[in-house]
């Protein structure tokens, strides 16, 4: 299917053009409102100055929100719990008083699982026991995390790690899985901490054609009552070709739109250069050049959207995180900041 939708790929892009844009595009290049942030086992060495200068480099560059992937990764929380028993990587505390002190909004996630893609290719039945024991393992640590953050107006919403591609839940009886575990998910996490909105995201592999993905999605959305969509442009990682992107963005867009919740794109800040399926090695980035950026940033913001979100400036754009990143971080500021 994905090789059949390629070749329909330039009849759809002009059709797209004599459309026009799904809005009038702005006058400049819209820059980066948002970014993720993966809490890893070296952060854990970080002391408050160092992610206070972070915080502080990331709202130079007009951020003010971070999604925090995770706070529970591979069972190893990044918080003192007394649910999970794994050795913590004590980083969200730090997070969270670097983000106060930096007037930052952060959306937090909940468990991330490395095993989850594997996990969820099996037989639907054995996916909705998956899906059962992760929903009780993540509004347990939604339970902690709204215990110490209790009244943080620093803490704007929770956000579900399990991203959501474009191949794995087209079978109705597998979308029947996936639906059941973020309602039921969506449902805990609103009696836990009532009025935070929850968010999911996802990926387009060029798999599914446009209609079906916003389909998909529709349901989705209409569905569990998520209330955000982070759809990310698959650029770095070549998923879709720059000229592919604004197509399944639009169709996201729109199914966002039809059900009343907030669109979010995602832009990748890096270029993929080592792992699969590029080769057998460990995933290896490097930050992207700034025209790529710019070009990307520029299709996110001809859609109806709450802002643009990074994937990920502590990581590719920023004086923390290497030459080339910091390079990348100088470059930008240059170009949007003014």
């Amino acid at each position: 299917m994905a090789s059949a939708f390629r070749r329909i790929v330039p009849a759809l892009l002009c059709l797209l053009a004599l459309l026009g844009p799904t809005r009038p595009a702005a006058a400049e290049t819209p820059g980066f409102t948002g970014t993720f942030l993966q809490l890893l086992a070296d952060h854990d060495s970080w002391d408050a100055n160092r992610w206070q200068a972070l915080f502080t480099a990331l709202r130079a560059i007009g951020v003010d929100e971070v999604v925090v992937q995770w706070s529970v990764n591979d069972k190893a929380p990044t918080y003192q719990s007394e649910h999970f028993t794994a050795p913590p990587n004590i980083a969200l505390p730090a997070v969270l008083q670097a983000a106060r002190a930096s007037g930052m909004r952060l959306m937090l996630g909940l468990v991330h699982d490395s095993a989850y893609w594997e996990k969820i290719k099996r037989d639907p039945k054995l996916v909705r026991v998956y899906f059962r024991r992760l929903l009780l393992e993540s509004l347990a640590a939604a339970k902690e995390l709204a215990a110490l953050t209790a009244e943080d107006p620093t803490v704007v919403g929770y956000y579900i790690p399990q991203e959501i591609d474009d191949r794995s839940w087209l079978e109705p009886d597998r979308q029947d899985v996936l639906v059941e575990y973020l309602t039921d998910l969506r449902e805990g996490l609103r009696q836990i901490a009532p009025g935070l909105p929850v968010a999911v995201s996802g990926f387009s592999n060029a798999f599914a054609e446009p209609l079906v993905l916003r389909r998909l999605w529709t349901r989705i959305l209409g569905a569990s009552g998520i209330d955000r969509v982070l759809f990310q442009d698959g650029v770095g990682v070549a998923k879709l070709l720059h000229g592919e992107t604004g197509i399944f963005l639009t169709a996201v867009s729109q199914a966002a739109q039809e059900t009343g919740r907030a669109f979010t794109p995602v832009v990748e800040t890096f270029t993929q250069v080592a792992g699969p399926p590029i080769n057998d090695k460990p995933f290896q980035a490097i930050p992207a050049p700034l025209e790529r950026l710019k070009k990307q940033l520029d299709t996110a913001g001809r859609l109806p959207h709450d802002g643009i979100v990074a994937f990920s400036l502590p990581e590719y754009c920023s004086p923390f995180a290497g030459p080339a990143a910091a390079a990348l971080y100088a470059q930008y500021k240059s170009a949007f900041i003014h």
